[in-house]
C-alpha cells in the first residue's frame, strides 16, 4: 500500500527493512547483467481525470495512446503486461505538464506470449 491507502502496483513493493535490497535493485542488476537479451518500454502515466486520481498510461515511449482515457487503469495494465512477461523495475516522478509518473519496464528477449 502506497502512503494514500492505494494498492501498489505488481514489482514496485518497498523492502520491508533497511538493509533489504528491494525488487527495483534486483531487477536493476539483473538488466544491467542481461542488457544485451532485454527489451526496454517507458510508460509515462497521467490523471485521465474526475473526481479522484485515475492514473493510467499515456505514452508508450514517445507514442501517445489512442482514448487513452478510457483503458486500463494503472495496476490493471501493469498485470496485463506481466503477462506478458514485462516486469515494472523503476519508476520516476513525471516532468512534463500533467504527468504523474514515469514507468520503467523490462522483458527478455523473445518472452512474449502471444493471445
Amino acid at each position: 500500500m502506497t502512503s494514500r491507502g492505494e494498492r501498489q502496483p505488481p514489482g514496485m513493493e518497498h523492502a520491508p527493512s533497511v538493509g533489504n535490497r528491494d525488487r527495483s535493485t534486483v531487477h536493476m542488476s539483473h538488466v544491467a547483467n542481461d542488457a544485451t537479451h532485454a527489451e526496454f518500454l517507458l510508460w509515462h502515466v497521467y490523471d485521465a481525470g474526475g473526481p479522484t486520481l485515475s492514473l493510467k498510461v499515456r505514452y508508450r515511449d514517445n507514442e501517445e495512446l489512442h482514448d487513452w482515457q478510457d483503458g486500463p487503469n494503472l495496476v490493471d495494465a501493469l498485470e496485463q503486461t506481466a503477462a506478458e512477461g514485462w516486469e515494472a523495475f523503476d519508476r520516476e516522478p513525471g516532468n512534463a505538464p500533467g504527468e504523474y509518473a514515469i514507468y520503467h519496464l523490462v522483458r527478455a528477449t523473445g518472452s512474449s506470449v502471444s493471445g
